[in-house]
């Protein structure tokens, strides 16, 4: 016999698969959130498996949608090494620069 539910208790919900967060990723990402906020805001540990997330979900739009997708990033990632070497010095600078180049490596990478 099983015990008896508590009417009171709301049920939860199921956790997001993993594709339902990849694709939350890329929609957070195409509105130009950080992959930092983007972890945080989807429940994954770092910024890295945002990107993880984001590159996963790109690899399973249609070509023509991931070529527009990237461009986008490519824009973005762009605009953030513009900054940086605007407001950034020395090892910062150096260390955030070479962040950078390697989401564009990984996340525009074909």
């Amino acid at each position: 016999m099983t015990a008896a539910r508590d009417p009171q208790e709301v049920p939860s919900e199921a956790a997001p698969t993993s594709s339902e967060l990849d694709g939350q990723a890329l929609q957070l990402r195409s509105k130009g959130m950080s992959f930092a906020k983007i972890a945080a805001e989807i429940g994954l540990d770092r910024p890295t498996d945002a990107v993880n997330a984001f590159r996963r979900a790109l690899l399973r739009v249609p070509a023509r949608q991931r070529d527009k997708l990237k461009r986008e990033e490519a824009i973005r990632l762009d605009a953030w090494a513009d900054r940086v070497g605007e407001t950034s010095e020395g090892e910062t600078k150096e260390r955030k620069l070479h962040v950078i180049d390697v989401l564009r490596k990984k996340v525009l990478a074909p």
